[in-house]
Order: C-alpha cells, then sequence, then structure tokens
C-alpha cells in the first residue's frame, strides 16, 4: 500500500514539474538574457578602463593614483563578469 502511495505521489510529482518545464525554460532565458546584458555593460567599462589607463601611461603627469584606480575597476568588472559567467553556466 505504502508503495502505490509512494508511486502516485512520484507521478504527481513528475506531472506538476513536466507542466511547470515551459514556465521554468522561459524564466531561465530570461535570466540568460539579462546576464549577457550585464556581461556586455562589464566588457565595455574593462574596456573603458583600459583606456584610460593607456592615456594616463601616456602622460607625463603623475597619475599612479589615477592608473592603479583604472586597474582596480578593470578587475572588479572581470571579476563580476566571471560571476555572471559561472551563474550563466549554472543555468
Amino acid at each position: 500500500m505504502d508503495e502505490a502511495l509512494f508511486s502516485a505521489t512520484y507521478v504527481d510529482n513528475y506531472i506538476d514539474s513536466v507542466e511547470n518545464l515551459p514556465d521554468d525554460v522561459q524564466r531561465h532565458l530570461s535570466r540568460i538574457r539579462d546576464i549577457d546584458v550585464q556581461y556586455r555593460n562589464l566588457l565595455r567599462d574593462v574596456d573603458h578602463y583600459y583606456d584610460l589607463w593607456r592615456s594616463l601611461q601616456n602622460c607625463s603627469e603623475p597619475n599612479s593614483g589615477r592608473r592603479a584606480r583604472s586597474v582596480t575597476r578593470m578587475q572588479q568588472s572581470l571579476i563580476q563578469a566571471q560571476e555572471l559567467g559561472d551563474e550563466k553556466m549554472q543555468l
């Protein structure tokens, strides 16, 4: 009797999960699109800070603080991009 009840519960859970699959897939695809937008924005930030860092390299006045901040911001953006990539892989 317990086995029949377990089987019925399993089938009910399976049917519920199959019925929700399209919504789950849509939700995951939507999140993946959001991640892609955020990722592209982070790469733009990296490009911006890299260009800033390069322009400060060629500058004759001392800008070591600004160069260091540019490198730090590039690193932060790259770390965030890696985290987004990890999340996307999990999805």
